[in-house]
């Protein structure tokens, strides 16, 4: 099979600017049949060439990739319903108009939520305030997911399509909730090891802070870039360049799920009446 065309058109699309670099693999069988690097894998301060086992950042990809496929893996267990209301899961969500918030709300980006809001702030002072490794915290997670239930809808559920980073934290939260553990080990036991992904999965914010402090004390970063870099890794997942899927490994033993109430028609949501969220505290 003759390759040189996709030669030739990422060529031309690094050469346009359109992308630095890029990786390619062609597998049929469990055999390659094409793997080469294009380009530059960063551009910045220095170009670095592309290396056919570069680490991609997949960033909103997650979204897809991880979130929606573990959220659709718990659809087909019938665990949870496209068209449940966040309510049922999470009642204090139903406050500042998101009571007939659904799933597929959340997945549609209809739901009424904010595009995103800069949570990772508040995180990042308490991080900077001596609460060691606040940032790769459960309480830091908890304090995200709390802040979310009580944002104000921005817009009537279902009106408008606004791409929203918070609806699939939302929707993480609750594939945590339903597997009684962390949705990075949701996705790595049902989906990525499954596929033969090995080495795909959700950056580690511990080690990643490690690095950033390291680059910190050298005086390459101000504390702003800091905490924007920890904010832009919270979501985000990494694979490397794709290779040949390798065989797929038994799933993950099945967890007990918390029991849920269903859902009443005409249910009144209660209202959030505690005070101004309380300073998060790590676990």
């Amino acid at each position: 099979m003759d390759f040189a065309r996709v030669d030739e058109v990422l060529r031309q699309g690094i050469e346009t600017g359109a992308f630095p670099g890029a990786v390619i693999l062609v597998s049929r069988a469990g055999k390659t049949a094409y793997h080469a690097a294009f380009g530059s894998r960063t551009l910045d301060p220095a170009p670095q060439p592309m290396q056919l086992d570069t680490t991609f950042d997949l960033s909103s990809l997650t979204k897809p990739l991880a979130t929606t496929t573990a959220f659709m893996l718990l659809v087909q267990e019938r665990k949870v319903r496209l068209d449940d209301r966040a309510t049922r899961f999470f009642p204090n969500f139903g406050v500042q108009g998101k009571t007939y918030v659904t799933c597929r709300h959340l997945l549609a980006h209809c739901s009424g939520l904010p595009a995103w809001r800069p949570y990772f702030r508040e995180i990042a002072r308490c991080d900077h305030e001596g609460r060691l490794n606040f940032l790769a915290s459960h309480g830091a997670k908890e304090f995200v997911y709390e802040q979310i239930h009580r944002e104000r809808a921005e817009y009537e559920t279902g009106t408008q399509s606004v791409y929203s980073d918070l609806g699939f934290m939302l929707l993480g939260e609750l594939v945590e909730l339903l597997t009684r553990g962390p949705l990075d080990r949701f996705c790595r036991d049902r989906v990525f090891r499954p596929l033969g992904l090995r080495a795909m999965g959700f950056i580690d914010l511990t080690a990643l802070r490690v690095q950033i402090d390291a680059v910190l004390k050298e005086g390459a970063l101000e504390e702003a870039t800091h905490a924007e870099a920890a904010s832009a890794a919270a979501e985000s997942i990494e694979a490397p360049a794709l290779t040949a899927p390798e065989a797929a490994l038994p799933e993950a033993e099945a967890q007990p799920q918390p029991e849920v109430a269903p859902e009443q028609p005409g249910d009144a949501t209660p209202e959030f009446t505690t005070a101004a969220p309380a300073e998060p505290v790590a676990e």
